[in-house]
């Protein structure tokens, strides 16, 4: 083979490859920017597929509102502790509990009659928890929990007006360690 047959061998080789990747490139290339479209072209080449099989369900945040705007009446006012933040029901819907950031506890208020059943001790400035039934099937479910030593004390203040006895706020200074972290 002479030096110009083997240079227009390899020019083939390098000319066909290329050509090649150019294809597999731009089927590459058309289909990924399919993928961005895959939900729309998945509803209009399968509509079958996609026909609501029941009822539209409503939209939980849609609910509340509707609820709020048919019922707007108070339903109950409870008295809980020191600087309330959320509320969880329990699974069964019978309890709510708030957390109770400035005093390290949460409180179980009986949904039916609307009064607190419970204070129960939670830690420093609980603001979210989460409620699983029966996670405890057996003992107090406290076996593997072990105390947060200094840096879960907390100092609780409670602010009066001079002159009064009155108490207009409560404060808790809570140890973080090497800083304090005051609520």
């Amino acid at each position: 083979m002479t030096q110009i047959e083997r240079r227009q061998f390899w020019t083939a080789i390098h000319r066909y490859s290329g050509l090649a990747m150019l294809a597999f490139l731009a089927i590459a290339a058309a289909t990924g920017c399919l993928l961005c479209f895959e939900k729309p072209l998945d509803a209009w080449l399968n509509p079958e597929l996609f026909a609501p099989s029941s009822p539209a369900l409503i939209q939980p945040l849609a609910a509340v509102e509707r609820l709020e705007r048919d019922h707007p009446e108070l339903v109950a006012t409870v008295a809980t502790g020191d600087l309330p933040h959320g509320l969880w029901p329990s699974g069964d819907g019978t309890r709510i509990y708030v957390g109770l950031e400035n005093a390290d506890a949460v409180t179980a208020i009986d949904s039916l009659s609307n009064k607190v059943v419970a204070t129960i001790s939670s830690g420093q400035s609980p603001q979210g928890m989460v409620y699983i039934p029966n996670a405890v099937p057996n003992g107090d479910g406290t076996e593997n929990l072990s105390p947060i030593s200094t840096s879960g004390e907390a100092v609780h203040l409670s602010l009066v007006s001079v002159g009064t006895d009155k108490v207009q706020t409560t404060v808790a200074v809570n140890n973080q360690g090497l800083i304090d972290l005051l609520r």
